[in-house]
């Protein structure tokens, strides 16, 4: 009986480890993959961005240029 006991309580503390905010162990795993995978787009996505951006700033200043 005793062993049963020190057995579930140190199976309870791992659950409880494992579990963080609610979430099983495998929900952590699909948040985290999804990070890993979203990581790449996100900086493509920045990348193309910037160049918008330079291309934008570009086309304004070769405008106000022509005009004078």
């Amino acid at each position: 009986m005793k062993n049963t006991l020190v057995l579930m309580r140190r199976s309870r503390k791992q659950e409880v480890k494992f579990m963080f905010s609610g979430l099983e162990w495998y929900w952590w795993l699909v948040i985290l993959a999804l990070l890993v995978v979203s990581v790449p787009f996100k900086v493509k996505f920045m990348k193309w961005w910037e160049w918008r951006r330079r291309e934008k700033k570009k086309e304004e200043d070769g405008e106000g240029r022509d005009e004078k």
